[in-house]
C-alpha cells in the first residue's frame, strides 16, 4: 500500500510540472503556404501541369492542374506560372481558391482565375490577365497585364523608361511607380472602375485622387478616426506608463509582470496538485509509522 501512494504521488508531481511547461496545452500550429510551379505542356499532354516546389522540374513527374486542385491545393498556397512549351489560350483555371502569392514568370503567357490573391508578381515579358480582387500587384519592366477585378495597390517596377501595357476592369486603390530598387513615389489614389490603363507607360486614365481618401486608408486598415480634443482639462491623476516606441522593445522585468494567457489557470492547477500531493505524501507518511 506504502508502494503504491508514493507512485501515485511521483506520477502526480510529474503531471504538475507538464502542466508548468510554458505552452504545454497549445497543441495546435499554423503551418505556412505550400508552394507550387505550373507550366503549359504540349505533346500529348496538352495541359496545363504541376510540381511541388518554386521550380518546375520534370523529373518530379508533373500532374495535372486538375489533380492538384482535387488532391494538394489550399487556400493561402503560392503558385508560380512558368513558361510553356507551346502558345496556349487555355485557362489556368484555380477557381475555388484564394492564393496567398501568385508569381507569373519571365515571359510567361497565361489566363488565371483564382478567387483572390494577396500578393500578385508579374515579371518582365509576361503575358498574361488575372482574374480575382488582388490586394497588392507588383510589375516589372515591359509587361502585357489585364486585371479583371479590384486591385487595392499596385506598383509597376521599371529600370530606365515605362514601357508597360497595364489595365483593369474594376477599382485600384493606389498606383504607384517604383524606379529599380527604390521605394515607389507619388501615388494615383481612388482610379474608378474600368478606367486604369497604362498604354507604352504612359497613364491614360483620367480621374484619381492626389491623396489617400478614407476609404483607401480603412481597406488598408489604417485608423482615420481622431479624439476630439476635450473641452475642458482632465483632472490630474498619476501618470500612466509611456509604451516603448516601435522596435524599442520592453525590459524582461516589465514584461515578466504583465500576466501571460493561462498563466492564472496553470498557478491554480499547480497549487492544487500540490496541495494534493503533500495530502498523499503525509497519508503514506503516516501508514508507513504504522506499520512499524
Amino acid at each position: 500500500m506504502h508502494k503504491k501512494i508514493k507512485l501515485f504521488v511521483s506520477m502526480l508531481a510529474v503531471a504538475a510540472m507538464f502542466v508548468m511547461l510554458p505552452d504545454s496545452n497549445a497543441m495546435t500550429a499554423k503551418a505556412a503556404g505550400n508552394t507550387y510551379s505550373v507550366k503549359y505542356l504540349g505533346g500529348n499532354t496538352n495541359a496545363w501541369c504541376y510540381v511541388p516546389g518554386s521550380t518546375f522540374d520534370e523529373a518530379l513527374y508533373p500532374k495535372g492542374v486538375d489533380v492538384l486542385k482535387v488532391l494538394d491545393l489550399q487556400n493561402g498556397d503560392n503558385i508560380v506560372v512558368y513558361p510553356g512549351e507551346t502558345e496556349t489560350y487555355k485557362d489556368l483555371d484555380l477557381s475555388g481558391f484564394t492564393l496567398n502569392s501568385l508569381t507569373v514568370h519571365q515571359n510567361a503567357k497565361a489566363a488565371v482565375i483564382t478567387d483572390g490573391i494577396n500578393e500578385c508578381y508579374i515579371l518582365a515579358g509576361a503575358y498574361t490577365a488575372i482574374n480575382g480582387d488582388v490586394t497588392s500587384a507588383h510589375l516589372y519592366d515591359n509587361t502585357t497585364c489585364t486585371f479583371n477585378n479590384n486591385v487595392l495597390d499596385m506598383v509597376l517596377h521599371y529600370t530606365d523608361t515605362p514601357q508597360s501595357n497595364i489595365s483593369c476592369s474594376g477599382t485600384v486603390g493606389c498606383f504607384q511607380f517604383a524606379v529599380g530598387t527604390d521605394d515607389p513615389t507619388g501615388g494615383f489614389y481612388d482610379i474608378p472602375k474600368g478606367t486604369m490603363k497604362l498604354q507604352d507607360g504612359t497613364v491614360q486614365f483620367p480621374f484619381w485622387l492626389p491623396t489617400p481618401s478614407e476609404a483607401y486608408l480603412q481597406a488598408k486598415g489604417i485608423a482615420t478616426d481622431t479624439p476630439p480634443a476635450a473641452d475642458t482639462p482632465a483632472p490630474e491623476t498619476p501618470a500612466a506608463p509611456v509604451p516603448s516606441a516601435p522596435g524599442a522593445g520592453t525590459s524582461s522585468d516589465e514584461y515578466d509582470k504583465v500576466p501571460k494567457t493561462g498563466d492564472n489557470n496553470h498557478v491554480i492547477l499547480f497549487a492544487g496538485l500540490t496541495g494534493t500531493a503533500a495530502l498523499l505524501f503525509t497519508a503514506s507518511f503516516c501508514l508507513y509509522r504504522k506499520t512499524k
